[in-house]
């Protein structure tokens, strides 16, 4: 038998015994973690400030160019997907995610106990990037972003023709813009326009600043320009807080937009997420954001598997 205890705000904080652990934490736990693993580059899951003060931090190479590009981060730890690390006893497999270029999940390994940290995950397969596997484990510390059965989307291959049609339509009498995030997001439209039309494709100069990176680690986008300006016939990709006149037709393209828009995320929709959860044969799973409460619900009434959604929650193995 393990005694765990789970902290989940602003961050994930581990504890068994006297082994600490630190998930995408944006503030210093009560105390100092042996190591601390960040999934992905999005701002939401990082903080260089608490980084600066931690050590045997674990992230992906990729994840370190766009965080820390002039590696002042010290006591980092790089491993790539399919990596197996040592850590003060901790045994680290880490694996893509699925979700943006770099993000990895990881599968801890804690005496006869198999803890798995999703991150952001997407296990669709997309014109960028390979999808993410489930793991098995005993823990699941899960994504829960679309954890609410309200979220399901169609299938990618819908929603891309959507876009293409949509695209098409409107370019072909004027300026069009989508809108999106900027990392993850912006080069899947990117790559999909691109490789699927004749039109001239832009995005702003932010986004192509993550297009470089991803092309850089074999990701295939196709031809696009840079700049910030729109114009007739050529799709512009900009950022979801772009402000633009109201006479340019502007398309959020997000999954929160699944009845205003179009529900292109680089998130697991909540159909992906309950895959996960029945294929990871997991004894118990706790959302870590999200609608942490609803899919907890949902996986205990469900699918007969003891799930979580506090803030301070304790666990037996």
């Amino acid at each position: 038998m393990m005694d765990i205890r789970l902290l989940v705000s602003r961050g994930v904080f581990l504890e068994t015994g006297s082994t600490r652990i630190a998930l995408d934490p944006l503030v210093l736990p009560r105390a100092k973690p042996q190591a601390t693993f960040i999934s992905h580059a999005h701002q939401d899951h990082y903080s260089t400030k608490v980084l600066r003060k931690l050590s045997n931090i674990v992230m992906s190479r990729v994840t370190r160019k766009i965080i820390d590009p002039k590696r002042r981060l010290k006591n980092v730890i790089e491993v790539n997907p399919g990596e197996t690390i040592e850590i003060d006893g901790l045994v680290v497999e880490a694996f893509h995610s699925g979700h943006i270029i770099g993000s990895l999940q990881f599968r801890i390994t804690l005496r006869d106990a198999a803890i798995v940290y999703t991150g952001d995950f997407n296990l669709e397969k997309r014109v960028v990037l390979q999808p993410a596997t489930p793991l098995r484990g005993d823990l699941i510390l899960i994504d829960g972003t679309y954890g609410h059965p309200a979220y399901v989307f169609p299938k990618r291959r819908e929603i891309y023709e959507r876009i293409i049609s949509r695209v098409k339509e409107v370019a072909g009498s004027g300026e069009i813009v989508l809108k999106s995030r900027k990392l993850g997001v912006a080069q899947e439209l990117t790559a999909l326009i691109s490789m699927s039309t004749s039109l001239p494709v832009i995005v702003e100069p932010e986004i192509a600043r993550y297009n470089e990176i991803y092309e850089e680690y074999g990701e295939i986008l196709g031809r696009y320009a840079v700049s910030e300006e729109p114009r007739r016939g050529a799709p512009l990709i900009t950022r979801l807080s772009r402000r633009l006149p109201r006479n340019i037709p502007a398309i959020p393209v997000t999954g929160w937009a699944l009845k205003t828009g179009i529900p292109l995320s680089s998130h697991a929709d909540f159909s992906q997420l309950v895959e996960y959860v029945k294929r990871s044969k997991a004894q118990v799973v706790v959302p870590v954001c999200g609608f942490r409460e609803e899919f907890s619900r949902y996986i205990r009434e469900n699918l007969g598997v003891d799930s979580y959604s506090g803030k301070d929650i304790s666990i037996r193995l």
